[in-house]
């Protein structure tokens, strides 16, 4: 019975552990984002900015993952995602823009 409990009891965290390959994605993502901070092009500041000026909008919209750099807008997006697609069109991110 006791060796049931133990092998139970391990298995159970063998189960709960990350893999090797779930560790390295998740390390090799971490340092995606730790380059896409030193990236002058890919950090784009927490305010707003002319809609051709952010990363993604050649596509014609913004997705959260294109504005995640910026603070405001990733914050923002949900709300300024009218029609609530998961694109932000340059009308929507204009109709967003706070006013001062």
């Amino acid at each position: 019975m006791l060796i049931t409990c133990a092998l139970l009891a391990c298995s159970s965290f063998a189960a709960v552990a990350a893999t090797p390959v779930e560790r390295s994605a998740a390390a090799a993502a971490q340092q995606e984002k730790e380059k896409a901070k030193q990236d002058p092009y890919a950090v784009q500041g927490s305010g707003p900015h002319k809609f051709d000026q952010l990363k993604g909008h050649e596509k014609g919209y913004l997705t959260l993952k294109d504005v995640e750099a910026n603070s405001w807008l990733a914050g923002s997006f949900a709300k300024c995602d009218q029609d609530k697609d998961g694109r932000l069109t340059e009308k929507e991110y204009d109709a967003c823009q706070p006013r001062p």
